[in-house]
């Protein structure tokens, strides 16, 4: 998830638009993929929102912006440590969903 991180990195301060129009062919499904040899990508993209919140000097805006993407990726991570039974996991989504459900009261979008 290095391209996540980087382009979380880069909006912080930058503003990033759209081309509406398809300039690169993108391969992807083959075995030797990264995100085949990992489970859970959503691990490492939660990591790096944690990192851009906790690390980084950001407006209310993509405070709460950053807050509310949290708890979606650890809700899915939730779901999926539920669906496979990792008692722990699910344990600490849950106490993590709450953390950052607490934090969303402190940071309104203005």
């Amino acid at each position: 998830c290095e391209d996540y991180d980087l382009w979380l990195r880069i909006s912080q301060n930058n503003q990033i638009g759209l081309i509406d129009k398809k300039l690169i062919t993108k391969y992807a499904g083959h075995q030797d993929q990264l995100s085949f040899k990992y489970w859970g990508m959503d691990r490492f993209r939660v990591q790096s929102l944690e990192n851009l919140f906790n690390l980084t000097q950001l407006d209310n805006k993509k405070n709460t912006l950053t807050l509310q993407t949290i708890i979606y990726k650890y809700t899915l991570l939730l779901k999926g440590a539920k669906k496979h039974n990792r008692i722990l996991e699910v344990d600490n989504y849950t106490k993590k969903i709450e953390y950052y459900e607490h934090l969303t009261l402190y940071h309104t979008i203005v």
